[in-house]
């Protein structure tokens, strides 16, 4: 039997109310795009470049990593949950979690658009 390779069983099929859908996956996409751009701006170009912030609350919270970081946590703990919730019990609350996470990263890039100096 030098010859007879062993064999594995293969893993279980996941049932489809339990695979994520074509919005999920868009949600996924559109929230980890924007987590990558805005920690790229937020930790690597801004501190670089503090002048492409016009004074005011907005900017004095975009400066802090603290809140910055958290803010991106949110967003990366939303997304990842939704998965979690939409593997595990097949729930359509996932969807919901998701785009809750989106949410965060769509204000958190709306709070940068409205604090970038005139003429950025």
């Amino acid at each position: 039997m030098l010859g007879h390779a062993p064999t594995v069983p293969l893993a279980a099929k996941v049932p489809p109310e339990r695979r994520p859908s074509i919005i999920e996956w868009a949600l996924l996409g559109l929230g980890m795009m924007s987590f990558s751009g805005l920690g790229l701006f937020l930790f690597k170009i801004l501190p670089e470049q503090p002048s492409l912030l016009i004074e005011g609350s907005g900017a004095t919270l975009l400066r802090a990593p603290v809140f910055c970081g958290a803010a991106l946590l949110l967003v990366l703990g939303c997304l990842s949950a939704g998965l979690a919730t939409r593997a595990a019990t097949g729930s359509d609350r996932a969807t919901f979690i998701m785009a809750l996470g989106d949410a965060v990263a769509f204000a958190l890039a709306l709070m940068v658009y409205t604090s970038l100096s005139p003429g950025v």
